[in-house]
């Protein structure tokens, strides 16, 4: 809820008339009432219907995205590297501060907050099986 980035959803079609209320609905049931700011995007080159969220303060944005064809097989890894799980709280800490070296906001609070909360949620799934880090 910090991160400006962070309250982002991410529609396949674009806006129709009548759909403002039910995206501010779900906005507030998937990031609950302590948000900065909520974004919405979709996929479609269709603009939509606006209106309603332009009258709320809402501004515009375009964007291009790259999107992939088909996989690649990966080439083989540099001798002496090893890939594997994250596997304790060390680690994953590891990772974050990893995380935050490279990135260009690693001063701002917020973002920290944000890329701490993202890593917990990283940490719950994998070690509920869904998935591993």
């Amino acid at each position: 809820p910090t991160y400006y980035w962070g309250n982002f959803l991410l529609y396949k079609f674009a806006p129709k008339k009548g759909l403002y209320d039910s995206w501010i609905e779900a906005f507030h049931r998937e990031f609950g009432p302590d948000f900065n700011h909520m974004t919405f995007g979709w996929d479609s080159n269709q603009l939509g219907e606006i209106e309603t969220f332009l009258e709320n303060r809402f501004g515009t944005e375009r964007n291009k995205a790259l999107k992939l064809a088909h996989l690649k097989t990966p080439r083989p890894t540099t001798e002496g590297l090893e890939i594997r799980k994250i596997e304790n709280g060390a680690e994953w800490e590891a990772v974050l501060q990893l995380q935050l070296l490279i990135s260009r906001e690693s001063h701002n609070p917020a973002y920290i907050e944000f890329k701490q909360r993202k890593f917990h949620s990283y940490r719950e799934a994998s070690e509920k099986g869904f998935g591993d880090w």
